[in-house]
């Protein structure tokens, strides 16, 4: 899946939470990030949700000016 030019991936824990992980293709080199990746109780749409909102904070480093 893809969301704002970042892959991101949801898979099924089969006891009600969902995990989710982004897969972005470029990274700045030099510049040490961790790749965000998580848990979520709930369906597909939630974990889709988290992923969205990690996307979200992501992009925003590159995108503020401070």
């Amino acid at each position: 899946m893809n969301y704002r030019g970042i892959g991101f991936s949801v898979a099924d824990n089969h006891d009600g939470t969902w995990r989710w992980k982004l897969h972005p293709t470029k990274i700045t080199s030099n510049v040490v990030r961790t790749i965000p990746s998580g848990q979520i109780t709930g369906n597909q749409s939630a974990a889709i949700g988290a992923a969205h909102a990690a996307v979200d904070d992501w992009l925003v480093p590159a995108n503020d000016p401070k």
